[in-house]
């Protein structure tokens, strides 16, 4: 149970620490599309590598790589209270499982819950935009340009400025919430 458990949370943590490190990039880039230089040729040079560090370019990967690791936490988590949860891929209904187990007012439900509803609240207008309506479409419109004949725009998670940093500095300050609630359970375990 410990080591199917620990498996999980490796992962998990490499997942967590890629998209810190993608939402970190962009935050110490500036989020910025603007390209200035001396020459046309230079402010297009600097405009490429600006895009390239921004949210137009890291924030979807980042996104999911964000979803992945809270899933795979909670997964490892249940599989620490020996809780099968088959091939659910649902954030959603996994933070129902912790619920179950846990508690409504338990530290590491609630942690969990409020990332997942931070997560969606900053994604919202592409859901919107998008008409997804469930948690299945939006893992896969992360994934896949298109679904079913169904093709995603994207516009709503790039472009964001300063505004897109100030929620990349949320989410990381989130994901270490998160990380430090499943160290704090698994040790109880040891």
């Amino acid at each position: 149970m410990i080591d199917a458990s620990k498996k999980y949370f490796v992962i998990a943590d490499q997942y967590l620490e890629t998209s810190k490190l993608l939402l970190k990039t962009m935050i110490t880039s500036g989020n910025s599309n603007a390209g200035c230089g001396k020459s046309e040729k230079e402010a297009e040079n600097n405009r490429l590598n600006n895009k390239i560090k921004s949210d137009s370019t890291l924030f979807l990967p980042a996104l999911f790589t964000c979803f992945q690791s809270i899933e795979l936490f909670i997964k490892g988590i249940l599989k620490l209270n020996s809780i099968s949860f088959g091939s659910i891929h649902e954030v959603s209904k996994l933070i129902l499982e912790l619920k179950n187990i846990y508690g409504e007012k338990s530290e590491i439900y609630k942690k969990f819950n409020n990332f997942y509803k931070h997560q969606i609240e900053i994604i919202k207008d592409f859901k919107k935009n998008n008409n997804i309506t469930t948690t299945k479409e939006l893992y896969e419109s992360l994934r896949y340009p298109e679904n079913k004949g169904k093709s995603y725009d994207y516009f709503d998670l790039q472009y964001n400025g300063n505004y897109g940093i100030q929620m990349f500095n949320e989410l990381i300050e989130k994901m270490d919430e998160i990380k430090k609630v499943v160290l704090q359970e698994f040790n109880k375990f040891r």
